[in-house]
């Protein structure tokens, strides 16, 4: 994979391969978010058959640099989700269900 400013702008650089070794087996379905509070950024893979979404972190996208953030964990059998900012009123509404 390539990134570049515009489609007809030849001057595409390669994009980081293998994000996530050697902390996941295989992985698929990858996600991004940001934390603009906390300026960090995000990555959730889903490491399918094993484990599901596994949770890493970076203060620089462009550094390709991800931390695996093991303790993180998703409802069991969730698969192929999108991440949505909510508020704190949400938030703790939300906990009262759990």
């Amino acid at each position: 994979m390539e990134a570049g400013e515009a489609i007809d702008n030849p001057d595409f650089k390669p994009l980081p391969v293998d994000v996530g070794k050697p902390e996941l087996t295989h992985g698929e379905g990858p996600a991004v978010f940001s934390d603009s509070d906390a300026g960090a950024f995000y990555l959730l893979i889903n490491e399918f058959a094993l484990r599901g979404y596994q949770l890493f972190t970076t203060r620089d996208l462009a550094s390709a640099e991800w931390t695996h953030i093991p303790s993180a964990q998703l409802p069991p059998g969730a698969r192929h989700g999108s991440v949505i900012p909510i508020s704190a009123h949400e938030h703790s509404t939300l906990l009262e269900f759990a």
